[in-house]
């Protein structure tokens, strides 16, 4: 009996290598060849194909601030190859910078400048009265004096408020430092390029 057993089992392991197709219950990616297979899908088989590497063009996708182009941005979860049987996913992609939106509004930052300016004043006497000249007006006096204002003066680079947070907007690469300034003062979040 013990014969019999190992001549079934080889015969069906034989039949198994020499077989055109294999039944592999839950199989998962790394199982499957490379080349046609068929597959158990929405309750029929359906035949694909099994690449060892698939190339995934995402086109143009835009950075999240205008000084981070060189850094590598992996394609995000809504970026999926279409039927993708493969071993090896090659995303593709051109990075390009945030532009500045034309409803974005400015903000200015608010500073506090002294100035001196005249004031023409009402000479009084001791008990507080006016002191009247000789036509009966009261006697002014200018008087120069210091005071403090607050003025609204644009960021340099320039600050705008887009999408729910504020961007340094820039048109020169040059800026890329002054507004990097900003970011790192907690003024804005990122960098933007405007015309």
């Amino acid at each position: 009996a013990g014969e019999d057993d190992s001549a079934v089992k080889l015969i069906l392991h034989t039949w198994q290598l020499d077989a055109l197709c294999h039944l592999l219950s839950q199989s998962i990616l790394k199982d499957l060849p490379v080349g046609d297979v068929t597959l158990w899908r929405q309750a029929q088989l359906q035949k694909e194909k099994m690449l060892s590497m698939k190339e995934v063009p995402l086109g143009e996708l835009t950075a999240d601030s205008a000084e981070q182009l060189d850094l590598p941005k992996p394609p995000d979860k809504k970026h999926t190859a279409e039927n993708a049987l493969a071993y090896e996913l090659r995303y593709h992609w051109q990075v390009s910078a945030p532009q500045l939106d034309g409803k974005a509004k400015e903000v200015k930052q608010t500073i506090e400048k002294e100035i001196e300016r005249e004031k023409v004043i009402v000479v009084k006497d001791k008990k507080g009265k006016p002191i009247l000249d000789k036509n009966g007006k009261p006697t002014e006096k200018k008087q120069r004096i210091k005071e403090t204002i607050k003025e609204q003066i644009s960021y340099s680079p320039p600050v705008y408020h887009q999408n729910g947070r504020n961007v340094v907007a820039i048109q020169q690469s040059q800026d890329i430092s002054s507004a990097q300034n900003l970011i790192q003062q907690g003024i804005a979040k990122a960098i933007v390029v405007r015309d």
